[in-house]
């Protein structure tokens, strides 16, 4: 590709792209990180939906047993009160947190890079990733990629969470 003077990624980060490659090439590598968050964040939601009210367990059941056997089983799940704990605290998480501003959630956050102090200040609680991890009933993952994210949920780390806690992973996985 003679013509090409840049790669442009849409969405945060470039740990997809080989920069050092790009950049010997002559080529500008530049990413837009405002273009997916309030999807992603929506997206997030519908995760925690989906696995708290078990709804592709729950279609599958009413296909096979009908809906009177169905109803039965309805989990009495419900988001409103829950601790939810944000294992990062960029865009995406700052966009969720809004969204999900009517359900009365105890909220958590674990960024080693924001301010307790500005957290509060939002109604928000600062906390060790350890805190987060062992208090959350929903865990939500939102860390950039980088060598002290990879593998951040190690079996440890699943070991410290609530036997009913749901983990959401909406982060990105390594350029292969």
């Amino acid at each position: 590709m003679p013509n090409c003077k840049a790669v442009i990624r849409s969405g945060s980060g470039v740990d997809q792209i080989d920069v050092e490659d790009a950049s010997q090439a002559g080529l500008v590598v530049v990413n837009i990180p405002h273009a997916h968050h309030e999807a992603v964040s929506d997206h997030t939601i519908a995760l925690i939906f989906a696995v708290g009210r078990r709804i592709v367990s729950q279609d599958s059941s009413l296909r096979q047993a009908g809906w009177a056997k169905s109803y039965e089983k309805l989990p009495l799940w419900k988001l409103n009160g829950k601790t939810l704990g944000l294992i990062g605290f960029g865009l995406i998480p700052r966009m969720l947190v809004k969204k999900l501003k009517g359900f009365e959630l105890d909220i958590i956050v674990h960024d080693p890079f924001i301010d307790p102090e500005s957290l509060a200040k939002e109604g928000l609680r600062a906390g060790s990733l350890a805190e987060v991890l062992r208090e959350s009933q929903i865990v939500s993952l939102h860390t950039p990629l980088t060598k002290a994210t990879h593998h951040l949920i190690s079996d440890e780390a699943l070991a410290l969470m609530r036997k009913d806690a749901i983990l959401i992973n909406t982060s990105r996985e390594p350029r292969r």
